[in-house]
């Protein structure tokens, strides 16, 4: 007869963290996906996606798996070097938060918030962008700043007395 020997152990507490970790992926996902007119990507110290959100995915007409490992600038704007004036390339320069504006190729202006992920050691681990579209809002002061022009040069060169009463 041969002797046989077994092992076990408990894996419950690793199958309880697997469980927990899943859940937190599946609600951060939940989260930053409900942001709908804001784009959310999170990118490695070499400017390579690691996951985005579906406001990016449907912006570069790309899902999360045909993006990851690609350079940002290569899915967002087409292409081969960093944009100019990267949020992203000040803050790995910088380390610190970085914000500004962005342009994209139709014309529509995005405010681009990129921060640091850092580790214990205060090496840059990867960087958070957000772009939020401002088109209409930067739009809507253009217009206001016209018309005021177009007031003022009502009233500065008016001939007639032009004053303003309140009640």
């Amino acid at each position: 007869i041969l002797g046989g020997i077994g092992i076990g152990s408990d894996v419950t507490e690793a199958l309880f963290a697997q469980e927990a970790l899943r859940k937190s992926e599946q609600e951060k996902a939940a989260i930053l996906n409900g942001l709908k007119d804001t784009i959310v990507e999170y990118i490695d110290p070499q400017m390579r996606l690691i996951w985005t959100n579906k406001a990016m995915q449907e912006y570069a007409g790309k899902s999360a798996e045909e993006m990851a490992g690609k350079h940002c600038y290569e899915i967002a704007r087409k292409m081969d070097v960093p944009c100019p004036g990267c949020q992203a390339v000040k803050v790995i320069e910088s380390g610190v938060f970085q914000e500004g504006e962005t342009c994209t190729d139709d014309g529509r202006i995005g405010l681009m918030r990129s921060n640091p992920i850092i580790d214990e050691c205060g090496k840059i681990q990867g960087i958070v962008n957000i772009v939020f579209d401002i088109t209409d809002r930067r739009n809507a002061e253009q217009a206001r700043q016209e018309s005021e022009k177009r007031f003022r040069a009502v009233f500065e060169t008016a001939r007639d007395s032009i004053f303003i009463k309140d009640l």
